[in-house]
């Protein structure tokens, strides 16, 4: 019997491990497998506290940790009589190789005590290696840590989000404010010139034209303070005012702006 080489798992600690993650490759004994060859096979293994024990049809039914023989058996024992069958401790604790880590641990914890200091076997439809605790808690440990790091790169990177996204609001509501200041300052002066125009001798068609010329510039400078509004609401400032409204006035303003195109298209309404 060749023994397969035996040696401590990496455990890498932000990745998700399962039970196969964690196994000692080393070659099952059977039950019927004298005791000393057993126990050199695993003093070979250093890293392995115990040998998984099959029977002949390779299910595992024991495990073979390394206790020597009681004292009053210690002839047999080094007469080679002994087997493995007398030696082992059974039922095993036996964990599916793609169980996760959670599973593994509250298996061990529901299992014997000899599971903390010998091992539990891990299986894939045979005995596919032996897992020590100590391993198990690390990987825990590991996955606990990863996790933690992941939540903490979460945490900087929603936080790095949320500032840019403020400080993009706040460039924009400042663009905003701006713009309106660049169009409200000549936009002023055409009102204030149209007023004056209102107050001059002017014939009824060339009054008419200047009317719908300050509805215009009245409607524009409407839209503007809507174009505010939009960064009001954003910044969550913006108040809502009850006022009344003139239909007949809303109207007038509205064919008053359509009658120039409404005469380059040679419409009458």
């Amino acid at each position: 019997m060749t023994p397969a080489p035996s040696s401590s798992p990496a455990l890498p600690p932000a990745l998700p491990f399962s039970a196969a993650d964690l196994a000692l490759r080393v070659e099952a004994v059977a039950g019927t497998t004298r005791l000393r060859a057993a126990l050199a096979l695993l003093a070979s293994h250093p890293h392995c506290p115990a040998l998984a024990v099959v029977d002949e049809e390779g299910r595992i039914i024991g495990l073979l940790g390394r206790r020597q023989p009681p004292g009053r058996w210690w002839r047999r024992f080094r007469s080679g009589a002994w087997t493995v069958a007398r030696q082992m401790c059974s039922p095993p604790l036996v964990v599916e190789a793609g169980s996760s880590l959670a599973a593994v641990a509250e298996r061990v914890a529901e299992g014997e005590a000899a599971a903390l200091a010998e091992g539990f076997v891990i299986a894939e439809n045979r005995a596919l290696g032996i897992g020590r605790v100590g391993d198990l808690l690390a990987a825990l440990a590991g996955q606990a840590h990863g996790r933690q790091q992941d939540l903490e790169r979460s945490r900087r990177a929603e936080a790095l989000a949320l500032r840019a996204a403020e400080e993009s609001g706040q460039a924009k509501s400042t663009f905003l404010a701006n713009l309106s200041h660049e169009i409200r300052t000549p936009l002023n002066g055409v009102l204030a010139n149209l007023e004056v125009l209102g107050h001059g001798a002017l014939g009824p068609e060339q009054r008419e034209v200047a009317q719908a010329a300050t509805a215009a510039a009245q409607a524009l400078a409407g839209i503007i303070g809507d174009i505010l509004d939009l960064s009001r609401i954003e910044a969550g400032t913006l108040t809502l005012e009850s006022r009344p409204m003139q239909p007949a006035a809303v109207l007038r303003d509205l064919s008053i702006l359509a009658a120039g195109r409404a005469a380059r298209q040679k419409l009458a309404y």
